[in-house]
């Protein structure tokens, strides 16, 4: 199993086709999206993206750097983004991802306070998606090359080659057996209080029997 995870949304060029095509291969992934995004007239795509079964965790408000800021500085970011999507889906985030996936002790408390998750990443799958914007099969070949069971992967909706790498991607996971999960559900594995809140998560790894 593998869950692939989106930052930085939503796109108005890009989020709508992207989720066209994730209904078409009837696969479910998961959004981090911004506060500042969501609230410039994206609402309808947030909900479109719950509504169809996948995953939304917090990014922050305006994509800040938590490690440079303040506690209640990082609880504003969190608390006005996750606002904001419970307004517009009913339902509140129990996961985030930090801006550049940076974090310190004031994050996890915060983010344990707030009943968030912080899920950060298996291996670098960005830069490759920001590297190489006129290269959509480089990014496509470097996922299916690398992933592994269990592994979070990183990737834009705000980039247009992430997206047009998409059908490639999908294609070639299925051909490796993969099964796509939301972050949430692929955790679950792990039993049933997980993720849990202020816990850091880069991957999953299966328990031992």
């Amino acid at each position: 199993m593998v869950a692939l995870t989106f930052d930085d949304g939503p796109s108005l060029r890009d989020t709508g086709r992207l989720l066209d095509l994730l209904a078409e291969e009837d696969v479910t992934v998961t959004f981090l999206v911004l506060g500042t995004q969501v609230a410039s007239g994206r609402e309808e795509l947030l909900k479109r993206a719950f509504d169809e079964g996948h995953e939304i965790g917090n990014h922050s408000y305006s994509h800040a750097i938590f490690t440079g800021l303040k506690a209640d500085e990082i609880r504003n970011e969190l608390e006005k983004t996750n606002d904001l999507i419970e307004s517009v889906t009913g339902s509140r985030p129990t996961i985030m991802r930090p801006p550049t996936g940076a974090y310190n002790d004031d994050v996890v408390s915060v983010c344990s306070d707030l009943g968030l998750a912080v899920i950060n990443w298996s291996w670098q799958s960005c830069p490759e998606d920001w590297n190489h914007h006129d290269n959509p099969d480089h990014i496509a070949e470097h996922v299916i090359a690398n992933a592994q069971n269990g592994h979070i992967v990183l990737l834009h909706d705000t980039n247009e080659a992430s997206v047009n790498a998409m059908p490639r991607m999908i294609a070639g996971l299925k051909e490796r057996g993969f099964r796509f999960m939301t972050v949430s559900q692929m955790l679950s594995f792990l039993g049933e209080d997980h993720p849990q809140p202020g816990q850091v998560y880069h991957y999953m790894t299966l328990p031992s029997s």
